[in-house]
């Protein structure tokens, strides 16, 4: 008998060093896999909230962002927010103004500067350029008349940056010809993406089955895709500025197009890699796929850099983060629930904004280098 509680005795002890030793390597793991990529803490968090637009790349070495100093900081308190640009090279951030957004566009970003009697003073500060930046004012007749003529017009927001259009006269003649119900437009000269289906259970052709269409900007024939309307998410529908291409991906928690529809079991199929196209904006497709994960269902944003892809994982559990697939299995570069993530124009750089909740002072704007260390 004792014999035999000797025996548990020394198992047990056995069990637990192995215990600790396994949360020792996993340890070891998840820091050398923080340090393949080198990562950069600003000390400075980003405002949370509706607003998609939180962290931007003016050029390859400058990021714009709402957000604050920890200095002062309280996570039981709303915390002023204002306009901030952190340089890469010399780690230095300005304050632009203070405010809660910004105006993005492909080739430039606007912001409220201050307020003039009858109007706002707007600066705005080119991308990509050595152009100066410069300052206009926008009267309130000028901002009213622009409202009434958007809303006259059936103007939305563009979903890809700031900026309005009107579906039916992007479309012009093909909206009928083609009996369009609604539309994703792309940058201007890239055309646009038919995305919408009818119920199946109209007479119209089956939502399922009928495949996606770009239709390119000179009101042409349009393209069908090698894939159909029910795979891809037009709100998960991203652009990527370095090697110009939209990314188009489902949402995890449906199966693949080629998966059965009917089947019972509507939980992505164990082992299944996770499908993502990339659209030339000719209306060329390529097809990527990203390793499977348990988490599949919880990918949160895509986007390719030259190292790989990037995906976030944000929901607030032990594996949210920021990963990056490139030649073999995910790795997290960043831990905790991301909310906002975007890519440098030269793709070699992410700025990630990390959640503060739960008063987390770990969290805020955060720089990977993706092309540097030994995953390159």
């Amino acid at each position: 008998m004792n014999h035999h509680v000797l025996l548990v005795s020394r198992l047990r002890i056995a069990l637990v060093a192995f215990a600790q030793i396994t949360v020792v390597y996993l340890c070891l793991i998840e820091l050398s896999h923080a340090q393949t990529y080198p990562v950069l803490n600003t000390g400075y968090w980003v405002k949370e909230g509706p607003t998609r637009r939180l962290v931007d790349w003016i050029d390859d070495n400058r990021v714009l962002f709402v957000g604050g100093s920890y200095e002062g900081w309280d996570h039981n308190k709303i915390n002023p927010t204002a306009i901030y640009v952190f340089d890469i090279h010399s780690k230095r951030i300005s304050k632009l103004a203070d405010g809660r957004s910004y105006c993005f566009k492909p080739t430039e970003i606007r912001y409220t500067l201050r307020t003039v009697p009858d109007g706002v003073v707007v600066r705005s500060i080119k991308r990509n350029s050595s152009e100066p930046d410069t300052e206009f004012i926008r009267t309130e007749a000028e901002i009213e008349a622009g409202s009434q003529k958007a809303r006259a017009r059936g103007y939305k927001n563009h979903p890809l940056y700031c900026d309005g259009y009107s579906p039916s006269e992007l479309a012009g003649q093909n909206w009928e010809r083609y009996h369009l119900i609604g539309l994703f437009p792309l940058l201007e000269g890239h055309g646009y993406l038919d995305l919408y289906g009818r119920h199946p259970n109209t007479n119209e052709p089956p939502f399922d089955t009928e495949p996606a269409r770009w239709f390119p900007p000179d009101g042409g024939v349009p393209v069908d895709l090698p894939f159909p309307k029910r795979a891809i998410k037009a709100y998960l529908l991203e652009y990527s500025e370095w090697n110009n291409v939209y990314v188009l991906r489902g949402s995890g928690r449906l199966p693949p197009p080629h998966y059965e529809v009917t089947h019972r079991d509507q939980r992505w199929p164990k082992g299944e890699p996770f499908p993502v196209w990339l659209l030339g904006p000719q209306g060329s497709v390529e097809r990527r796929t990203i390793p499977y994960a348990t988490w599949i269902a919880n990918y949160g944003r895509i986007l390719p850099t030259r190292a790989g892809f990037l995906i976030t994982r944000d929901i607030n559990t032990r594996d949210a983060g920021l990963y990056l697939a490139g030649r073999g299995e995910p790795i997290r570069l960043v831990q905790g629930s991301t909310v906002g993530v975007t890519v440098s124009p030269d793709g070699c750089k992410v700025a990630v904004a990390i959640t503060t909740d739960f008063g987390n002072r770990d969290g805020g704007l955060k720089i990977v280098s993706v092309c540097e260390g030994k995953g390159s």
